[in-house]
């Protein structure tokens, strides 16, 4: 199965291109915005110190923000939780997945293997015993297999724009080709390329279908830069601060000609 097959194939697979949560989640949970995009941040961290995947760290933050979601978690264990996340997304993305005398140290050494033990078989029963592994990152991996070709710059952009909506508290709430798509369609506009035919049919999305996802996308990206993203992405976070008057006026004008952004993300 080529790309653009495999591509077609996930897009049509039944409960695979949708969203997992719902509008007002975190407000359930034990944690603030704030909090979690610390914990994103560090995941992030955890990520680059392994070597993993962003498809890994996507599946990650997509699974923890689910379990969070559906049972009451302790706080003080939150750092526990992520950690399980990381490594039950690695079991089923990396092809050398780390095992616990790697993963453990990152959290200080404050829980061995039993705890870790232990809050991976929680998760998988809040999970229902299915993880969640399609998420943004996957379809934008997609996108650059297809139509990546001298374009690494564009969807190098891109991936740095979809890390900064993993950070916002509405990430789960978009179908995730969708969000894909708007990453790449904001990465076009900051870095000058224009949408042409052969995006428009790889993502199966004209600008105008993009366009709310995308103006959060753009907001995100005026956002502080945490460390984790920092080191992460280098070049292209300089570049989006040096971007940040240029895309506060596209943000004004895209305000101006299109409907506010949606309720389920202005009430998170």
């Amino acid at each position: 199965m080529d790309a653009t097959e495999l591509l077609s194939y996930t897009k049509a697979t039944p409960g695979v291109d949708q969203s997992w949560l719902e509008v007002g989640w975190l407000a359930r949970t034990c944690l603030s915005s704030e909090t979690r995009a610390g914990i994103i941040d560090w995941l992030i961290q955890c990520q680059q110190y392994l070597g993993l995947s962003d498809c890994c760290l996507h599946s990650a933050v997509a699974n923890l923000d689910l379990v969070l979601n559906r049972v009451e978690w302790d706080v003080s264990e939150i750092q526990l939780l992520a950690l399980s996340s990381m490594q039950l997304s690695a079991k089923m993305e990396e092809d050398a997945p780390p095992g616990p005398s790697l993963l453990l140290p990152l959290a200080g050494g404050v829980y061995d293997k039993a705890d870790l033990a232990r809050t991976e078989l929680e998760m998988f029963q809040a999970l229902d015993w299915t993880l969640r592994l399609t998420t943004a990152a996957t379809f934008l991996e997609m996108y650059a297999a297809v139509a990546g070709k001298g374009r690494k710059p564009l969807f190098k952009m891109a991936k740095a724009i979809l890390d900064l909506c993993l950070y916002q508290d509405w990430y789960g709430l978009e179908q995730p080709s969708l969000l894909a798509g708007s990453c790449l369609a904001a990465a076009a506009r900051l870095t000058g390329q224009p949408w042409c035919e052969q995006l428009e049919a790889v993502t199966g999305s004209s600008q105008d279908d993009l366009v709310l996802v995308m103006t959060a996308a753009l907001a995100a990206c005026t956002d502080v830069q945490f460390e984790g993203f920092v080191e992460k992405h280098g070049k292209c976070g300089r570049n989006l601060l040096r971007l940040e008057a240029g895309i506060q006026t596209l943000l004004a004008q895209l305000k101006d000609c299109n409907n506010p952004m949606d309720q389920g993300r202005s009430q998170l």
